[in-house]
């Protein structure tokens, strides 16, 4: 007679495997891409042919409430946080980490965008933003 297994709910319920595709982040990045890799569930990596070029998708399930309290202590080590308006409920880049923090439908995401090369110093904004557009679309 079979025990069974415990079955832990997942920690989301979007698949990182399949919130985005190479190909979306490919166009999002103007640099060819390939992926995802999935890492703990909640994050999907992706990576130029030459990773020099990448990009993390982190989601949590979290209420607003949460997301305050984290971004509170993220304030604290990420002195350089801004906003990044007309974007989900509430969001912020820091240039220094290349990360965009947002708030959307339920969940805390973090993007971050590492563009080999790039002289533009919003390039990397402006990739983690057309991310987090598509990202949101899909939630």
């Amino acid at each position: 007679e079979s025990l069974g297994l415990i079955s832990v709910p997942p920690l989301l319920s979007v698949d990182m495997a399949t919130l985005l595709t190479a190909q979306q982040v490919s166009d999002a990045l103007a640099t060819e891409m390939t992926g995802p890799q999935i890492y703990e569930e909640v994050t999907a990596h992706f990576e130029s042919e030459d990773a020099l070029t990448t990009a993390d998708i982190t989601l949590n399930e979290v209420t607003r409430e949460v997301f305050d309290v984290q971004l509170a202590v993220i304030r604290e080590t990420y002195t350089d946080l801004e906003e990044a308006p007309n974007l989900a409920d509430a969001a912020f880049w820091s240039q220094e980490n290349k990360e965009l923090i947002l708030y959307g439908k339920g969940y805390m995401a973090s993007i971050v965008v590492d563009i080999h090369g790039v002289s533009e110093d919003n390039a990397n904004l402006l990739g983690a933003r057309q991310l987090a557009s598509l990202v949101l679309d899909k939630l």
